[in-house]
Formats: structure tokens, sequence, C-alpha cells
């Protein structure tokens, strides 16, 4: 599932990665996405930084190991992926009338880079710190006006039913089936064993609830979501929000119900839906609001980007994207 939070991070991510690079500019094309220009200097960037990644899990000497073929195929997904998140923003923008490089955009950016070379004490030494996470001031530009359009397309989309600006409306629809409440018990995370031993755990804690214990308080016992430790309330979730195996189990449950073990990028989970609380939903009306939003954005993005994905084409073969410099 990628959010707008998570798409923000991704945009920034690369940033603070620290890579000697020249800092001149490119801004030949190097292929086009979705009718837009994809420059070298926002490529290089993205090569650069991918291979980073990869360099940093398996080593700096892994292209000239026999992972070499392996890595370089992960590295050239790795740098689809992150080219179809930039300029899939791109294209949400323009789909509401503001391209990435509007002069309203284009101030703010500026506006940013002023405050971040005062931060660094000077003109050269924020010029120091492009080179070193492989930036041209072009690539900046565009990763940054890339972080600020997020926030306009939000906008864009949160507002596009003139009903979303009612709260009346909104808490009828978070009353409505489009909302639950739901808590989980989840096996998994950093903490946890490995995932044959997590599959073992979550299997023995069905058994309990089969049993007839009380899925509350093996909820405090045995959950590795830090979130639901001493929380009577649980999450209120929406569409598009969570992982979507989780989502679809929840989703299918009646008030009460349990669900069957659920495997997702976090590990495994067993999903209880509650009765909602009419009180609580007035009391945080504005962060449910907030994550309806968040779907809908959601929503909107990942439609965009598996649109950008299928049709997206080779990577431009005159350049080496291991050597890339």
């Amino acid at each position: 599932m990628i959010t707008k939070k998570l798409i923000s991070l991704l945009l920034l991510a690369v940033m603070l990665t620290s890579l000697l690079i020249s800092c001149n500019g490119n801004t030949r094309e190097v292929m086009e996405l979705d009718g837009h220009s994809v420059t070298y200097e926002v490529y290089r960037y993205v090569c650069v930084n991918s291979r980073r990644d990869i360099e940093a899990e398996l080593g700096e000497d892994v292209w000239t190991s026999d992972k070499a073929d392996e890595a370089k195929a992960t590295l050239e997904d790795n740098i689809k992926k992150s080219l179809a998140t930039l300029y899939s923003v791109c294209s949400l923008g323009r789909d509401y009338g503001i391209e990435w490089d509007d002069s309203s955009i284009e101030a703010a950016v500026k506006i940013e880079r002023n405050e971040l070379v005062d931060e660094y004490g000077s003109e050269d030494e924020f010029k120091a710190a492009l080179e070193e996470a492989a930036m041209s001031d072009g690539a900046f530009n565009f990763i940054k006006s890339n972080e600020i359009l997020i926030d306009e397309v939000y906008m864009k989309i949160a507002y596009a039913d003139e009903k979303n600006s009612d709260e009346a409306y909104l808490k009828e629809l978070f009353m409505g089936d489009s909302f639950i409440r739901v808590k989980q018990i989840l096996v998994g995370g950093e903490n946890a064993g490995t995932d044959e031993e997590n599959l073992e755990i979550i299997k023995g804690i069905k058994a309990k609830l089969d049993a007839g214990e009380d899925f509350d308080t093996l909820c405090r016992e045995y959950n590795n979501d830090l979130y639901m430790f001493n929380n009577d309330i649980g999450y209120y979730i929406t569409r598009g929000t969570r992982d979507l195996a989780f989502e679809d189990a929840a989703f299918s449950l009646e008030i009460g119900e349990v669900s069957d073990i659920v495997k997702t990028a976090s590990g495994y989970s067993l999903i209880k839906r509650y009765e909602k609380d009419e009180s609580y939903i007035d009391e945080n009306i504005a962060s449910l609001t907030d994550e309806y939003f968040e779907a809908l954005y959601t929503a909107a993005f990942e439609k965009k980007y598996d649109s950008i994905t299928s049709s997206m084409p080779e990577l431009p073969d005159d350049i080496d994207i291991v050597e890339i410099k």
C-alpha cells in the first residue's frame, strides 16, 4: 500500500544518501514516461541512489560477484519503481491542472532552497550537500517540486467532492459501512522470531480463541503491534489505508467476528471487528477525515502508478546503470 506519507518519504529518502557525484546538471531527455520528459540529471540521481541501496545491503563488490546478474535485475526494477513513483505524482498533478514546474511551485521551491542554504551556512556548503546526494540543481528542483505537488494534488482530490467540506456528511460517512472498527493481534516485526516461528505462535493464539479465550486479553498478552497495547479503541479504517490482505479480511467480518490468520508484510494477524463508538467519532472527526482523504489520494496514486508501470519502457541502453557517475 503506497500512502501519501510514504510517497513523500520515498521522494525525500534518497536526498539524504551520501555519494560523491558531480553537481553539474544535464537536462537532455533520456526517456519519456506518461508524456513527461525524464532528464539525464533526474535519471542519474535515481540510478545512483538505487545502486547505493543495493550496495549497502550486498556490498560494493556485488557487481563483480556471482550475484551480479541478480543484483542488476533488482537495480533495474528499483529504478523503474522510483521513476514510476516520481512521474505518477507529475501525472496526477497534470490531471488536476497543476504542473510540477508551475510558477507557484517554483516560488515555493526557491524559498525552501534559500532556507536550506541558510541552514548549511553558505551557497558553497549547500552545493557540497547536493553533490553528496548525487543531485544537480535541476534534480533538486524536480524532487522538491514533486514533494510540494503531492500536497497540492492531495487537497485537490480531497475536496473534489464539495460534500467533503461538510462535517455532518463526513460523520455520516464514518458511521456507515465504508469505515469499520477493528483490533488486531499481530505476530511479526523486528522483535519477533522467524516466519515459521511466528506462524506457529499465531496458530497457538488462534487455538486459544477457538477454545473461548478473550480476544482483548490475548491481544494484550501476545501483540507485536505496539499501538494495540492498552488501547481499548483499536483502529477505525477505510479501504486504501492498510495492506490489501488485511483490508479484505477486516471488511469481510461481521461485528464480533474474528478472522482466520492473515499474512501481511508485517507478519501474521488475527483481526476482530467491533461496534463503532459514535462519541469517539465525534471527538476524532479531524483525524478520521485525514485518514479518509489519505485513502482517496492513495487510490488515485495507485491507479496512476499501475498505469505507468504497466507501460514502462525499457531503460535507455546507452547508459550503464552500474557505472553511471
